[in-house]
């Protein structure tokens, strides 16, 4: 018998632990049995990790050798390492040291100038080489508008929505569907997508064409701790594949009772994930603009601890906007303002890169 298996955290040597039994069995003396395994550790173990970041233009998953993309932040996701990303050179290339043994994962965090770049699972036993292909992202080819048909809602209310799906290329797209994921909180509950309902066949889209299509759901209990209920979708016909979906979202008021927002913002200079002392970022420009109307609500600038704060916002979903030479790693910041605890009112750090 062949038993496979996977750890995530290691203390010591390694050891395989088995049991077992049968029905009605009454003496289990002799039913455990244990097995040293082979362990690299980590620690004790490290290597490089080194590759292109290419591009593939036309969407073969075969860049050309003159195909690359200089200035691409690529990250490794793994156990202890510092720091977690790099930028690539002139020509594309990457390159990470001391890299401990263990599975990573590869990739770029997000889109690059509208390219993309699924994460790579990488396991490292030894000095590594691999490259990473960005194809354009889908929405190069695909677009979707998400819009309520109201501008506020009370709990329980039953809302409309309608998805406005275009296609962008030159030949019809089948089984488009959608995939909205409902919880607690502002998520909108018991979503009916009718004609794009995740499990069905999909619609079709003529090349060039818009087609709108009606979705409903409830407004959830707790959207008024929020001050808002959020109706979030991804369209496309893998619905549920990240490389082949469009994600929109739509929100509307739900009245509820202010709260107060701050944040605290630096510059990850050595990428080494910690607020430095001198990474904090002073006199930074920030706005709490509405989701929902667009509306300045509140703005100011971040002190010498690299903070700013607000206090009696209206309940709600705001989006942060940065003046000056400033961007999020995960453009644009999205926060909850009111009494819902846990996820509102920010509180949190936030890193920031300089643009150009």
């Amino acid at each position: 018998m062949l038993v496979t298996g996977r750890t995530n955290w290691w203390h010591g040597p390694g050891t395989a632990a088995f049991r077992a039994y049968s029905i009605g069995e009454n003496d289990e003396s002799n039913n455990r049995a244990s097995q040293p395994v082979p362990i690299l550790v980590p620690d004790e173990h490290r290597s490089s990790v080194e590759g292109v970041l290419r591009i593939d233009r036309d969407g073969d998953r075969t860049p050309g050798a003159d195909e690359v993309l200089p200035g691409g932040l690529v990250s490794l996701y793994g156990p202890t390492l510092s720091p977690p990303a790099t930028i690539t050179d002139a020509n594309g290339r990457f390159r990470f040291t001391d890299v401990p043994a263990a599975v990573h994962g590869l990739g770029t965090n997000g889109r690059i100038g509208g390219w993309q770049t699924p994460e790579t699972k990488i396991a490292v036993r030894a000095d590594t080489r691999v490259d990473l292909v960005a194809v354009p992202g889908y929405e190069e080819r695909f677009a979707a508008e998400l819009a309520l048909t109201s501008g506020e809602y009370a709990p329980g209310d039953r809302a409309e929505a309608v998805a406005t799906l275009t296609n962008l290329t030159g030949s019809e797209m089948t089984g488009v569907r959608a995939y909205c994921p409902q919880g607690s909180g502002s998520q909108a509950t018991e979503v009916d997508l009718g004609a794009l309902a995740t499990g069905g066949t999909g619609v079709t889209i003529p090349a060039g064409a818009s087609l709108a299509f009606p979705i409903t759901a409830t407004v959830p209990a707790g959207a008024p701790r929020y001050g808002a209920v959020v109706l979030s979708c991804q369209f496309g016909p893998g619905a549920r594949q990240d490389e082949r979906v469009v994600i929109t979202f739509a929100t509307a008021s739900v009245p509820g009772p202010p709260g107060s927002w701050s944040g605290t913002y630096f510059h990850d200079a050595n990428f080494n994930t910690f607020v430095d002392a001198d990474e904090l970022v002073t006199g930074l420009a920030v706005s709490l603009v509405s989701e929902r109307t667009g509306v300045v609500v509140a703005s100011g600038a971040t002190d010498l601890a690299g903070q700013v704060a607000f206090a009696d916002v209206p309940a709600g979903l705001y989006r942060v906007e940065l003046g000056g030479p400033w961007d999020t790693m995960t453009s644009p910041e999205h926060h909850y303002v009111g009494t819902c605890g846990w996820g509102c009112n920010g509180g949190s750090t936030i890193k920031v890169h300089p643009l150009g």
